[in-house]
């Protein structure tokens, strides 16, 4: 900033969301194409808010309802709508939308407890680069 001052402007602000965002919605819909882990659905899952998204990257591994999303991540819009996500993504919200309370409730139940093993994880990938290895 100080070598370009006319060029580039920043100012981080860190900020702490209140807890009822996250615990007064039903559902967070989360349309993201290309997470790598998935944080958000964490968050709101731990908090009550269960997802609606892609089961893409690391979405869709919090209970929720999840559709399969295009993995075109360098596509822009039209992509999205041609590859038939958005559509998709409407049925993963009307099939929330159509839940029974009971049913939601178990998920909340589920996304309190939720664990990610990453182990488990890490020996996938070794188990993976030993079967494709690297060509030098």
């Amino acid at each position: 900033m100080e070598l370009y001052p006319d060029h580039i402007y920043s100012k981080p602000e860190l900020t702490a969301l209140p807890p009822y965002l996250f615990s007064g919605a039903d559902f967070a819909l989360i349309p993201s194409r290309d997470e790598l882990f998935g944080l958000v659905t964490v968050e709101f899952g731990r908090k009550g808010s269960l997802s609606v998204g892609s089961r893409l990257g690391g979405l869709g591994l919090m209970p929720g309802w999840v559709s399969r999303l295009s993995h075109n991540v360098f596509g822009g819009l039209a992509d999205y709508l041609v590859s038939g996500s958005l559509s998709q993504f409407k049925k993963a919200i009307k099939e929330a939308l159509k839940s029974t309370p009971k049913e939601r409730q178990l998920l909340r139940a589920r996304s309190a407890i939720q664990r990610f093993p990453i182990v488990e994880w890490r020996q996938r990938t070794e188990d993976f680069h030993k079967e494709y290895p690297r060509k030098p």
